[in-house]
């Protein structure tokens, strides 16, 4: 009698280990690859996302894996180090679909994150776009619409082909997203590194960080573009090249601080009268230093620029006879011309060491 009493509880036992081991996890972190044995796994990202329960978190293991990916729901997606290696790449070599749409454009994105309800974010993952076979399209590495989050030590390269290709395209909407770029390395596009838009270019509907990350703007391509309707920090970025490496539209708000900008044929380009510019170094640039109000819709602009430095090159401020009276306390070194097309009127009090010509007139008319 005990010994029938004891298998049973066993066997009752046993039942209930192998249902448990059955049963999903109601939550948690899953793993894409075999690097993680003890969590439930997948042998793609996508098939990870779409697991049920939904994950919080997916773990990567190191390898490329050949897959679009559409994100929609709060998630962290993190390349991990094991057995020696520690890169992710997601790779378009399989070809990517033209599935997302940006102002009546068709967009061929690798990692689409669409209206997810809050924050997705990616760490330590490569977005590669070589052969991606896109023809009638535009191509990009990252595409955040209307969706908050955060990005870090992510790379994108080898964006190109189509109609362009663009490594990161951080778009605003209704829910007013808040997203956060830094530690990222994009280079190898064909049009720009990271433009920053909204929906509704007269609302204010986009929040964007852009810090710490390196960009290589080659062949004069665009390093990072702010569009009108969202208020931009991009501070303390490394940017080679980019024409112009840093421009800001009419419309948009926010600051442009502490960058270095190396061989720019355009180092920044303001045509904001809300986006400041101030302590950015602009190191031999191809043609300005910056650019003031180059498509601005008046005759004047009034962002503050200042107490930057620009150390060789052509030009170090154009004002395309724009009036600026915020251009102040910047250091010039080493130019042609240190003011070019400055509006007879205006008052510029900026220091200037081994300038062949510190203001030109240019071709401004007198009433300005």
């Amino acid at each position: 009698m005990v010994w029938n009493s004891f298998g049973a509880a066993l066997s009752i036992m046993v039942l209930a280990a192998n249902i448990q081991a059955q049963t999903p996890p109601t939550s948690g972190t899953y793993a894409v690859g075999t690097c993680r044995p003890s969590l439930p796994s997948y042998s793609t990202i996508s098939a990870a996302l779409a697991a049920t329960p939904a994950p919080t978190v997916v773990d990567i293991c190191p390898g490329t894996y050949n897959e679009q990916i559409e994100i929609t729901q709060p998630v962290t997606l993190q390349g991990i180090v094991t057995g020696g290696s520690g890169q992710v790449i997601v790779s378009a070599a399989g070809g990517l679909q033209a599935d997302a749409t940006i102002s009546g454009e068709s967009v061929a994105p690798q990692l689409w994150v669409n209206n997810a309800s809050g924050a997705v974010n990616v760490n330590d993952v490569t977005f590669d776009g070589s052969g991606n076979g896109v023809t009638n399209a535009m191509v990009v590495g990252i595409l955040y619409e209307n969706s908050p989050g955060a990005l870090n030590r992510v790379a994108t390269r080898n964006q190109k082909g189509g109609f362009g290709g663009f490594g990161m395209w951080l778009e605003g909407g209704a829910s007013n997203p808040s997203i956060t770029v830094q530690n990222c390395s994009v280079h190898d596009y064909d049009r720009v590194g990271i433009v920053i838009e909204t929906a509704g270019a007269n609302a204010s509907e986009l929040n964007a960080t852009i810090k710490s990350n390196d960009l290589n703007a080659s062949a004069g391509r665009l390093g990072v573009s702010i569009g009108a309707g969202s208020s931009s920090t991009v501070s303390s970025n490394w940017i080679l090249a980019g024409n112009p490496g840093i421009e800001a539209d009419p419309g948009a708000a926010g600051s442009i601080s502490s960058n270095t900008l190396v061989n720019s044929f355009v180092g920044i380009e303001a045509n904001a009268d809300s986006v400041s510019i101030s302590g950015n170094k602009v190191l031999s640039s191809l043609g300005v230093g910056i650019l003031v109000g180059g498509i601005a819709s008046s005759g004047t602009i009034s962002s503050a620029i200042q107490s930057n430095t620009i150390l060789g090159g052509p030009i170090g401020i154009e004002f395309e006879c724009f009036s600026d009276a915020n251009v102040q306390s910047n250091t010039i070194n080493d130019v042609n011309t240190a003011l070019n097309n400055v509006p007879r009127l205006l008052a510029a009090t900026n220091t200037y060491y081994n300038v062949a010509t510190i203001r030109n007139a240019g071709f401004c008319p007198r009433s300005r």
